[in-house]
C-alpha cells in the first residue's frame, strides 16, 4: 500500500486514470488546508497580504508530487512530459487540472507513445542457474505493465523446458510457481496429443443441444454492431446470433484478426476460437463450468438511462469494472445488446446497425466441426 502511494505521489513514470488523479489531489490538498486553518483561524476574518512563511514552504514542497501526479495523468492522455510545463504557467493553470481530471479519452496500456514503454518481446537476461539438476537461462517475458519495475521472469532449459516462473513488481503480489521434479525418459506421442474425445463437441454436452426452449425463451435474434476499438479507433464489427440454447458471437477487427465465441446456456459451456490475419487458427479455448456460478446469474443494476437504437428501447448499465477501465452496455428487455462503450484498456464504441428477430437455424449458432479436428491444429491423427 505504501509503495503504491509513494509511486502515485512521487514517480513520473507510468499513467493513472481519473480516479487515482483525484485521489492524489485530495491527499495533496489536505496539508495546505489544515495549515491555512491553523494559521489564520477557521473564521478566516481577513486574508493577510502575504502568505505565512511556513505555508509558502509547504506549497513549494507539494509542487513536486503535484507535478508527478499531473505528468502521469498526461501520460494516460497520450501527451509528452514536456506538455506538463504548461502546468506551471499561471495562464493555463486553471484549465489543465480540469483537462487531466475530467477528460475521458482512451487509455491503452503499453501502446501510448508516452509513459510506460511498449511491452517488448521476451528477452534473455545474462543470468543462468541450476535448478533440479538442470541448467536454465533466465528470460524476462513481461516488462512495465503494472509499473516500471514489473517483470515476469522464467527459467528455461536449452531445450525449452520451463522450470520456474516468478513475478516481480513493486505494486501487487503475483503468482509464482516452480517445477518439483524433472524426469527425462521417452514419451509416447499418445501421451502428449490432446485426447480425441476432448475435441469432440458431443463430449461437452450432457443433454441434446437441440432441446426445446423453455416457455420463458424470448426468441431468436441477429444483431450486427460496428464501431471502433482501441486508441486508434480500429474498425470492429461484431455479429451476434441467438438461438436456444446457443449464442454465437463473431468479432472481426481492422487488423484482420477474427474471434468466434459460442455460449451454451444450458450446459454452462463457453467455446472461443481465434484466427490470425492470414486466416490460420490461432487459439481454441473450451470452458465448462461444473456448477452455475454467481456471475452467470448476476444481472447488472439498471442505471435508469434509456436509449432507442434501431427502433428498440434499451437500458444502460455497467457490466464490467476493473482497475484498467469499465464496460457499459445498453440492453433491451430481453437482453440484446444494442450499444456498448468501454473506457481505459477496454476502450471501444459499438452500436447496432442491423437487427433482425427472424428465426435462425441451429447450424448458424453452433461451433463449426472444423475447429475441432486435429488437422486444423497441425496435430497428426
Amino acid at each position: 500500500m505504501l509503495q503504491r502511494l509513494a509511486w502515485l505521489l512521487f514517480s513520473f513514470r507510468g499513467r493513472i486514470p481519473r480516479k487515482s488523479y483525484w485521489l492524489a489531489q485530495a491527499i495533496l490538498w489536505v496539508p495546505p488546508i489544515v495549515e491555512h486553518l491553523v494559521t489564520y483561524g477557521p473564521a478566516l476574518p481577513k486574508q493577510p497580504e502575504s502568505p505565512a512563511p511556513f505555508l509558502t514552504v509547504l506549497n513549494l514542497v507539494l509542487w513536486f508530487p503535484a507535478l508527478a501526479v499531473t505528468v502521469k495523468r498526461l501520460n494516460d492522455r497520450g501527451h509528452p512530459i514536456w506538455f506538463a510545463a504548461i502546468w506551471v504557467a499561471s495562464f493555463f493553470a486553471g484549465w489543465l487540472p480540469a483537462y487531466v481530471g475530467l477528460s475521458t479519452g482512451p487509455m491503452t496500456w503499453g501502446r501510448l507513445e508516452w509513459g510506460l514503454p511498449p511491452r517488448p518481446n521476451p528477452f534473455k537476461t545474462n543470468e543462468r542457474e541450476t535448478f533440479l539438476g538442470e541448467t536454465c537461462d533466465i528470460w524476462n517475458t513481461v516488462t512495465g505493465v503494472i509499473s516500471p519495475a514489473a517483470k515476469r521472469l522464467i527459467c528455461v532449459t536449452p531445450d525449452g523446458i520451463e522450470l520456474w516462473s516468478r513475478a516481480v513488481n513493486d505494486v501487487l503480489e503475483r503468482t509464482s510457481y516452480a517445477a518439483t521434479v524433472v524426469v527425462r525418459q521417452p514419451v509416447a506421442p499418445s501421451e502428449v496429443h490432446p485426447p480425441a474425445d476432448r475435441l469432440d463437441l458431443k463430449s461437452w454436452l450432457a443433454t441434446p443441444s437441440d432441446a426445446a426452449p423453455p416457455s420463458t425463451w424470448l426468441g431468436d435474434v441477429t444483431v450486427v454492431m460496428q464501431g471502433g476499438e482501441g486508441m486508434q479507433g480500429d474498425q470492429h464489427t461484431r455479429t451476434v446470433r441467438r438461438h436456444y440454447p446457443w449464442t454465437y458471437t463473431e468479432d472481426r477487427y481492422g487488423d484482420g484478426w477474427r474471434r468466434l465465441s459460442f455460449r451454451n446456456e444450458t450446459q454452462q459451456l463457453d467455446i472461443r476460437f481465434e484466427s490470425n490475419p492470414a486466416g490460420e487458427p490461432a487459439t481454441l479455448t473450451i470452458d465448462k463450468r461444473l456448477r452455475v456460478s454467481s456471475s452467470a446469474t448476476y444481472k447488472p443494476p439498471d442505471s435508469g438511462r434509456m436509449e432507442t437504437v434501431l427502433g428498440e428501447l434499451c437500458s444502460w448499465s455497467v457490466t464490467f469494472v476493473d482497475r484498467h477501465g469499465h464496460t457499459n452496455e445498453c440492453r433491451t428487455a430481453d437482453g440484446v445488446v444494442l450499444k456498448e462503450t468501454g473506457t481505459g484498456l477496454w476502450h471501444r464504441e459499438l452500436i447496432a446497425v442491423e437487427l433482425s428477430r427472424s428465426a435462425i437455424i441451429l447450424g448458424a449458432v453452433r461451433p463449426p466441426p472444423s475447429i475441432f479436428t486435429l488437422a486444423t491444429w497441425g496435430i497428426p491423427d
